[in-house]
């Protein structure tokens, strides 16, 4: 999966989301600094994960620590 942002940082948690739960996460980390997009990209082994409908996940970090980072969201299908 690629992806651009612009985060504290430069990251980003990537994960896959059915019913309130949260499958595969991990980190991408594309770079930093305000004005820009940095692109980023992560591999996700489904080999383990259920088949189903599932929501698939991109949010930046919050550092101001409210717990309402960006995100966004596509929904798949994991076959």
């Amino acid at each position: 999966m690629n992806g651009a942002n612009n985060s504290f940082e430069g990251n980003s948690v990537v994960y896959l989301e059915r019913n309130g739960k949260r499958y595969l996460t991990t980190h991408a980390t594309g770079g930093q600094g305000g004005g820009r997009l940095y692109p980023w990209t992560v591999t996700l082994d489904l080999e383990k994960v259920p088949p189903g409908q599932y929501t698939l996940v991109a949010e930046n970090d919050d550092p101001s620590g409210r717990g309402n980072p960006d995100s966004d969201t596509r929904t798949i299908e994991v076959k």
